[in-house]
Protein backbone atom coordinates (compact mmCIF):
# COMPACT_ATOMS: atom_id res chain seq x y z
CA UNK A 1 0.00 0.00 0.00
CA UNK A 2 1.34 3.83 -0.55
CA UNK A 3 1.67 5.85 1.96
CA UNK A 4 -0.82 8.81 1.77
CA UNK A 5 1.07 11.46 3.53
CA UNK A 6 3.56 11.34 0.41
CA UNK A 7 -0.06 11.96 -1.45
CA UNK A 8 -0.87 14.75 1.08
CA UNK A 9 2.75 16.30 0.35
CA UNK A 10 2.99 15.87 -2.87
CA UNK A 11 -0.89 17.49 -3.41
CA UNK A 12 0.91 20.38 -1.30
CA UNK A 13 3.41 20.97 -3.37
CA UNK A 14 1.03 20.83 -6.51
CA UNK A 15 -1.21 23.52 -4.91
CA UNK A 16 1.87 25.83 -4.45
CA UNK A 17 2.87 25.32 -7.92
CA UNK A 18 -0.57 25.86 -9.33
CA UNK A 19 -0.93 29.11 -7.05
CA UNK A 20 2.01 30.72 -8.51
CA UNK A 21 0.56 30.02 -11.72
CA UNK A 22 -3.10 31.44 -10.68
CA UNK A 23 -5.13 27.92 -11.03
CA UNK A 24 -6.15 25.43 -8.27
CA UNK A 25 -6.63 21.65 -7.52
CA UNK A 26 -9.94 20.58 -7.16
CA UNK A 27 -10.05 18.76 -3.70
CA UNK A 28 -10.91 15.30 -5.68
CA UNK A 29 -7.66 15.16 -7.62
CA UNK A 30 -4.91 13.13 -6.83
CA UNK A 31 -6.97 10.39 -6.29
CA UNK A 32 -5.59 7.02 -4.11
CA UNK A 33 -6.09 3.78 -4.97
CA UNK A 34 -4.36 0.67 -3.68
CA UNK A 35 -3.57 -1.55 -6.41
CA UNK A 36 -0.61 -4.11 -6.62
CA UNK A 37 0.76 -1.15 -8.27
CA UNK A 38 0.42 1.34 -5.53
CA UNK A 39 0.04 4.59 -5.80
CA UNK A 40 -2.36 6.29 -8.52
CA UNK A 41 -2.34 10.05 -8.74
CA UNK A 42 -4.58 11.52 -11.20
CA UNK A 43 -4.01 15.34 -12.25
CA UNK A 44 -5.15 14.98 -16.10
CA UNK A 45 -5.55 18.43 -17.74
CA UNK A 46 -3.83 19.96 -14.59
CA UNK A 47 -1.39 23.21 -15.32
CA UNK A 48 1.63 23.00 -13.91
CA UNK A 49 3.62 24.72 -16.22
CA UNK A 50 7.13 25.93 -14.79
CA UNK A 51 6.65 23.17 -11.55
CA UNK A 52 9.31 22.19 -9.61
CA UNK A 53 9.26 18.73 -9.49
CA UNK A 54 12.40 17.73 -8.73
CA UNK A 55 13.21 13.91 -7.85
CA UNK A 56 9.15 14.05 -7.43
CA UNK A 57 7.98 9.71 -7.48
CA UNK A 58 4.97 10.13 -9.67
CA UNK A 59 5.17 6.75 -10.97
CA UNK A 60 2.03 5.38 -12.82
CA UNK A 61 0.71 8.91 -12.53
CA UNK A 62 -2.04 10.75 -15.10
CA UNK A 63 -1.41 13.67 -16.43
CA UNK A 64 -2.54 12.84 -19.44
CA UNK A 65 -3.05 16.62 -21.88
CA UNK A 66 -2.08 18.55 -19.03
CA UNK A 67 0.10 21.76 -19.24
CA UNK A 68 4.01 20.91 -18.24
CA UNK A 69 5.86 22.98 -19.72
CA UNK A 70 9.08 24.47 -18.42
CA UNK A 71 8.45 22.10 -15.77
CA UNK A 72 11.50 21.20 -13.98
CA UNK A 73 11.26 17.51 -13.84
CA UNK A 74 14.74 17.04 -13.14
CA UNK A 75 15.66 13.09 -11.54
CA UNK A 76 11.92 12.32 -11.15
CA UNK A 77 10.09 8.87 -11.58
CA UNK A 78 7.54 8.77 -14.03
CA UNK A 79 7.42 5.00 -14.54
CA UNK A 80 4.60 3.91 -16.71
CA UNK A 81 3.03 7.57 -16.00
CA UNK A 82 -0.16 8.54 -18.49
CA UNK A 83 1.34 11.45 -20.04
CA UNK A 84 -0.99 10.78 -23.00
CA UNK A 85 -1.09 14.70 -25.24
CA UNK A 86 0.58 16.70 -22.39
CA UNK A 87 2.29 19.32 -23.17
CA UNK A 88 6.10 18.69 -22.25
CA UNK A 89 7.55 21.95 -24.53
CA UNK A 90 11.25 22.79 -23.04
CA UNK A 91 10.59 20.94 -19.93
CA UNK A 92 13.86 19.82 -18.00
CA UNK A 93 13.57 16.02 -18.10
CA UNK A 94 17.49 15.28 -17.38
CA UNK A 95 17.92 12.03 -15.68
CA UNK A 96 14.29 11.30 -15.61
CA UNK A 97 12.43 8.20 -15.38
CA UNK A 98 10.00 7.31 -18.29
CA UNK A 99 10.51 3.25 -18.73
CA UNK A 100 7.54 2.30 -20.33
CA UNK A 101 5.32 5.68 -19.76
CA UNK A 102 2.30 6.91 -22.35
CA UNK A 103 3.49 9.67 -24.36
CA UNK A 104 1.77 9.20 -26.87
CA UNK A 105 0.85 12.55 -29.27
CA UNK A 106 2.80 14.47 -26.05
CA UNK A 107 4.62 18.04 -27.17
CA UNK A 108 8.31 17.75 -25.89
CA UNK A 109 9.76 20.31 -28.69
CA UNK A 110 12.70 21.65 -27.43
CA UNK A 111 12.85 19.30 -23.86
CA UNK A 112 16.17 18.37 -22.35
CA UNK A 113 15.76 14.73 -22.33
CA UNK A 114 19.68 13.70 -21.81
CA UNK A 115 20.38 10.62 -19.80
CA UNK A 116 16.60 9.87 -19.83
CA UNK A 117 15.30 6.51 -19.37
CA UNK A 118 12.33 6.15 -21.81
CA UNK A 119 13.01 2.56 -22.68
CA UNK A 120 9.91 0.58 -23.40
CA UNK A 121 7.98 4.16 -23.91
CA UNK A 122 5.40 4.92 -26.20
CA UNK A 123 5.99 7.88 -28.15
CA UNK A 124 3.78 7.33 -31.06
CA UNK A 125 2.78 10.52 -32.75
CA UNK A 126 4.68 12.86 -30.57
CA UNK A 127 6.85 16.02 -31.22
CA UNK A 128 10.22 15.98 -30.27
CA UNK A 129 11.69 18.86 -32.66
CA UNK A 130 15.02 20.19 -31.59
CA UNK A 131 15.12 18.91 -27.98
CA UNK A 132 18.39 17.16 -26.60
CA UNK A 133 18.28 13.69 -25.85
CA UNK A 134 22.01 13.00 -26.01
CA UNK A 135 22.88 9.51 -24.38
CA UNK A 136 18.97 9.11 -23.56
CA UNK A 137 17.72 5.23 -23.51
CA UNK A 138 15.48 4.59 -25.77
CA UNK A 139 15.80 0.76 -25.90
CA UNK A 140 12.75 -0.71 -28.14
CA UNK A 141 10.87 2.41 -27.64
CA UNK A 142 7.56 2.96 -29.71
CA UNK A 143 8.19 5.61 -31.76
CA UNK A 144 6.46 5.27 -35.32
CA UNK A 145 5.64 8.65 -36.85
CA UNK A 146 7.17 10.70 -34.53
CA UNK A 147 9.01 14.25 -35.27
CA UNK A 148 12.30 14.47 -34.25
CA UNK A 149 13.26 17.66 -36.63
CA UNK A 150 17.16 18.51 -36.23
CA UNK A 151 16.58 16.39 -32.57
CA UNK A 152 19.47 16.01 -30.75
CA UNK A 153 20.38 12.11 -29.84
CA UNK A 154 24.37 11.68 -29.91
CA UNK A 155 25.49 8.36 -27.82
CA UNK A 156 21.43 7.57 -27.62
CA UNK A 157 20.53 4.00 -27.19
CA UNK A 158 18.07 3.41 -29.80
CA UNK A 159 18.43 -0.66 -30.21
CA UNK A 160 15.03 -2.06 -31.37
CA UNK A 161 13.19 1.22 -31.76
CA UNK A 162 10.18 1.26 -33.61
CA UNK A 163 11.02 4.53 -35.94
CA UNK A 164 8.72 3.23 -38.85
CA UNK A 165 7.57 6.69 -40.65
CA UNK A 166 9.58 8.55 -38.49
CA UNK A 167 10.75 12.38 -39.36
CA UNK A 168 14.17 12.92 -38.66
CA UNK A 169 15.24 16.08 -40.86
CA UNK A 170 18.33 17.54 -39.95
CA UNK A 171 18.77 15.37 -36.60
CA UNK A 172 22.26 14.46 -34.95
CA UNK A 173 22.43 10.59 -34.37
CA UNK A 174 26.31 10.28 -34.52
CA UNK A 175 27.32 7.06 -32.20
CA UNK A 176 23.77 6.27 -31.51
CA UNK A 177 23.10 2.97 -31.07
CA UNK A 178 20.49 1.59 -33.35
CA UNK A 179 20.91 -2.18 -33.72
CA UNK A 180 18.14 -4.05 -34.87
CA UNK A 181 15.78 -0.71 -35.16
CA UNK A 182 12.65 -0.23 -37.70
CA UNK A 183 13.29 2.77 -39.77
CA UNK A 184 11.22 1.81 -42.61
CA UNK A 185 10.07 4.46 -45.03
CA UNK A 186 11.88 7.08 -42.45
CA UNK A 187 12.65 10.55 -43.42
CA UNK A 188 16.48 10.75 -42.74
CA UNK A 189 17.53 13.63 -44.55
CA UNK A 190 20.53 15.38 -43.90
CA UNK A 191 20.66 13.04 -40.86
CA UNK A 192 24.55 12.89 -38.83
CA UNK A 193 24.76 9.07 -38.21
CA UNK A 194 28.50 9.38 -38.05
CA UNK A 195 30.12 6.39 -36.44
CA UNK A 196 26.56 4.94 -35.45
CA UNK A 197 25.65 1.96 -35.07
CA UNK A 198 22.94 0.12 -37.60
CA UNK A 199 23.55 -3.20 -37.43
CA UNK A 200 20.78 -5.42 -38.81
CA UNK A 201 18.36 -2.33 -38.94
CA UNK A 202 15.44 -2.04 -41.15
CA UNK A 203 15.66 0.72 -43.39
CA UNK A 204 13.59 -0.23 -46.39
CA UNK A 205 12.61 2.51 -48.08
CA UNK A 206 14.22 5.30 -46.10
CA UNK A 207 15.35 8.42 -47.76
CA UNK A 208 18.34 9.06 -46.38
CA UNK A 209 19.71 11.87 -49.42
CA UNK A 210 22.20 13.97 -47.88
CA UNK A 211 22.81 11.83 -45.02
CA UNK A 212 26.24 11.63 -43.63
CA UNK A 213 27.09 8.27 -42.52
CA UNK A 214 30.69 8.47 -42.35
CA UNK A 215 32.00 5.41 -40.93
CA UNK A 216 28.67 4.02 -39.50
CA UNK A 217 28.24 0.02 -39.32
CA UNK A 218 25.51 -1.30 -41.35
CA UNK A 219 26.06 -4.48 -41.14
CA UNK A 220 23.63 -6.81 -42.04
CA UNK A 221 20.90 -4.07 -42.59
CA UNK A 222 17.75 -4.04 -44.90
CA UNK A 223 18.46 -1.16 -47.03
CA UNK A 224 16.16 -2.46 -49.80
CA UNK A 225 14.62 0.83 -51.56
CA UNK A 226 16.43 2.81 -49.60
CA UNK A 227 17.58 6.47 -51.27
CA UNK A 228 20.90 7.60 -50.62
CA UNK A 229 21.24 10.50 -53.02
CA UNK A 230 24.00 12.51 -52.04
CA UNK A 231 24.68 11.14 -48.88
CA UNK A 232 27.93 10.23 -47.38
CA UNK A 233 29.26 6.71 -46.45
CA UNK A 234 32.70 7.22 -46.64
CA UNK A 235 34.21 3.85 -44.59
CA UNK A 236 31.04 2.79 -43.67
CA UNK A 237 30.66 -0.85 -42.97
CA UNK A 238 28.05 -2.57 -45.88
CA UNK A 239 28.88 -6.27 -45.31
CA UNK A 240 26.03 -8.86 -45.62
CA UNK A 241 23.40 -5.29 -45.91
CA UNK A 242 20.95 -5.74 -48.58
CA UNK A 243 21.09 -3.28 -50.44
CA UNK A 244 18.47 -4.00 -53.84
CA UNK A 245 17.20 -1.26 -55.07
CA UNK A 246 18.79 1.21 -53.58
CA UNK A 247 19.54 4.22 -55.37
CA UNK A 248 23.50 5.66 -54.57
CA UNK A 249 23.88 8.23 -57.13
CA UNK A 250 25.28 10.24 -56.41
CA UNK A 251 26.45 9.35 -53.02
CA UNK A 252 30.62 9.61 -51.37
CA UNK A 253 31.58 6.04 -51.56
CA UNK A 254 34.98 5.75 -51.01
CA UNK A 255 36.14 3.02 -48.59
CA UNK A 256 33.02 1.38 -48.24
CA UNK A 257 32.84 -2.34 -46.98
CA UNK A 258 30.29 -3.79 -49.34
CA UNK A 259 31.08 -7.31 -48.19
CA UNK A 260 29.34 -9.74 -50.73
CA UNK A 261 26.09 -7.70 -51.65
CA UNK A 262 27.65 -5.03 -53.85
CA UNK A 263 25.76 -2.25 -55.13
CA UNK A 264 22.97 -2.48 -57.92
CA UNK A 265 22.67 1.28 -58.67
Amino acid sequence: MADIRYLTQLKQQLRKSLHRNGSHLSEDAGTYSGTEWGRSLDFPRVDLSHAELIDANLSHANFSYANLSHANLIGANLTQANLRGADLSHANLIGTELHQADLREADLTGAHLQRTDLSHALLLGAELGNADMSSANLHEAELSQIHFYQAILRWANLTQAHLCGAYLFGADLSSANLAGADLRWANLRKVNLADANLKGAILQGANLSGACLLRANLEGANLQQAIFTHAVLTHANLHWANVENCYFHPAAVQGVIWGDRPPLH
